[in-house]
C-alpha cells in the first residue's frame, strides 16, 4: 500500500488522557470469508459482507483475512449495534466509476457506522478516486453518524473519515493518505469527540477540520485534537476550526501548508459557518507555512491565501471569542506567526516562541470594540519580527 511508510506511534500517554483503550474483540466472532467473501482483488465482496454484517443481528467482531484484498462497489452501513470490524492485515478497496462521480452522492465509497457502539479496528481502506471531487459523506472512507463509536488503527488511502451528527466518538492512531478533501472532517451536531495520534498526509482540503454550519451560535463540539502528526496536503489549511465550541488543539505537529494556515480558527459569513466559542490551542509545533510546495498536486494553480501560522478571524458580524494561544513553537512562515482580525473577543496569546516569519512575528487587525480584549505577553521572537504594540517583550 502507497501508506506503508508512515507509521502512527506506540499506545502512548495521549490516548490514555483521553480514555482510548486498546481495540479488543468481542463475541461472537466471525469471518465475512464464511458468508462468500473470496477476499481476491477481484470479485465483488460487497453482498457477502453485508450479509455478514445482517448475521450479526445482536453485536460482535466481523473479521477480514490478513493479506487478502476485499472489493465493493457499492455503499457498506454498519446499522446494528455493538458491531467490531477487525481488520488487521486486510485491505477494502471502493470501486466507482466516472458516471457516479459526475452527480453528487452517487458514488457509495463509503463504510457507514450509522449504530451505537460500533467500530473499525486495522482495515486499510482503499478508493480508486485520484481527482478532487465535491465532499459527500457517501465519498468517505469511513463515516460515523451515531454514539460510542471507534476508528483505531486504520490505514485510509485516497479516502477519508467523516463524522456528522455523532457523539462521543474516538479517532485515533489511523494514517489517512491523499484524500480528496479534508483527511479528517467533523461536523454538524457531531460532539465529544476524540482525535488523538492520528498521521494524516497530501490531503486535497484540511487535514483536520472541524465545521459547524448555520450562522450564530455552533453546533459541533466539544472536541479534541491531540497529538496528530498532520504535513504536506496540495489545498487547505493543517488544522481547522471554521465555526464550533469547546476545542482543544494540544501537541500536535503541523508542517508544510503550502497554501494557508497551521492551525485556522474562522467564523465566516461567505460559507455561513457559525461562530467559534473557547478554543484552546497549546503545545503545537508548527512548520514551513505557505514557504514550499506541495511535494504531491494533482490539482495545481494554487495561490497561497495569506494567513498568519496561526490566523484567527471572525468574518462580518460572526464572532470568534475565547481562545487562548499558548506555548507554540512557530518556525517558517510567509507571512505572520500569529494572526488575529476581524471580529476576534477574547484572546490571550501567551509564552509563543517564533522564528522565520515573512512579516509580523504576532499580528493584531481585530476590529476594535470596548467588549472585546486581546491580551499579548511573553512571547519570544527570533531575529527582528515585529511584535503588534499590544504584545510585552518576553521576560
Amino acid at each position: 500500500m502507497e501508506s506503508a511508510r508512515f507509521t502512527v506511534g506506540g499506545w502512548g500517554a495521549a490516548l490514555r488522557r483521553n480514555g482510548i483503550v486498546e481495540p479488543r474483540q468481542t463475541p461472537p466472532i466471525v469471518s465475512v470469508d464464511d458468508f462468500g467473501a473470496r477476499g481476491d482483488g477481484v470479485t465483488d465482496d460487497g453482498e457477502a459482507i453485508a450479509d455478514a454484517l445482517r448475521a450479526l443481528d445482536g453485536g460482535g467482531t466481523l473479521v477480514f483475512s490478513p493479506n487478502k484484498t476485499y472489493i465493493k462497489t457499492s455503499l457498506l452501513r454498519v446499522d446494528r449495534p455493538g458491531i467490531k470490524l477487525w481488520g488487521y492485515g486486510a485491505v477494502l478497496y471502493s470501486v466507482v466509476t466516472d458516471g457516479q462521480l459526475d452527480e453528487q452522492g452517487a458514488a457509495e465509497v463509503a463504510l457507514h457506522l450509522d449504530a451505537p457502539n460500533t467500530a473499525v479496528y486495522g482495515l486499510t481502506l482503499v478508493s480508486n478516486m485520484r481527482a478532487r471531487v465535491e465532499a459527500h459523506p457517501n465519498l468517505s472512507g469511513i463515516w460515523l453518524s451515531s454514539s460510542d463509536q471507534e476508528v483505531i488503527d486504520n490505514r485510509l488511502e485516497y479516502a477519508n473519515i467523516f463524522v456528522r451528527e455523532a457523539t462521543r466518538f474516538a479517532i485515533a492512531r489511523n494514517v489517512v493518505y491523499r484524500s480528496t478533501f479534508d483527511g479528517i472532517h467533523i461536523t454538524t451536531d457531531s460532539s465529544f469527540g476524540a482525535i488523538v495520534g492520528n498521521v494524516v498526509r497530501q490531503t486535497g482540503d484540511d487535514m483536520i477540520a472541524v465545521v459547524s454550519y448555520g450562522l450564530g451560535e455552533p453546533n459541533v463540539g466539544p472536541v479534541v485534537i491531540d497529538d496528530n502528526d498532520v504535513a504536506d496536503q496540495y489545498w487547505g489549511r493543517g488544522i481547522a476550526v471554521v465555526g464550533g465550541r469547546d476545542v482543544e488543539i494540544r501537541d500536535n505537529r503541523i508542517a508544510r501548508t503550502p497554501f494557508g494556515a497551521g492551525i485556522l480558527i474562522h467564523s465566516e459569513t461567505s460559507y455561513e459557518s457559525s461562530d467559534v466559542r473557547n478554543v484552546v490551542i497549546e503545545n503545537n509545533q508548527i512548520s514551513e507555512v505557505q514557504t514550499l510546495s506541495p511535494s504531491y498536486d494533482p490539482v495545481g494553480g494554487r495561490a497561497r491565501a495569506g494567513h498568519g501560522a496561526i490566523d484567527v478571524y471572525g468574518q462580518g458580524d460572526q464572532e470568534v471569542s475565547q481562545v487562548s494561544i499558548a506555548r507554540n513553537t512557530i518556525e517558517q512562515s510567509d507571512r505572520d506567526g500569529i494572526l488575529v482580525r476581524g471580529l476576534a473577543c477574547v484572546v490571550d496569546i501567551d509564552s509563543n516562541q517564533v522564528e522565520g516569519v515573512g512579516r509580523d512575528a504576532i499580528r493584531i487587525e481585530a476590529e476594535p470594540s470596548r467588549a472585546c480584549t486581546i491580551r499579548c505577553r511573553d512571547n519570544s521572537v527570533a531575529a527582528r519580527a515585529p511584535l503588534d504594540p499590544l504584545c510585552t517583550a518576553p521576560r
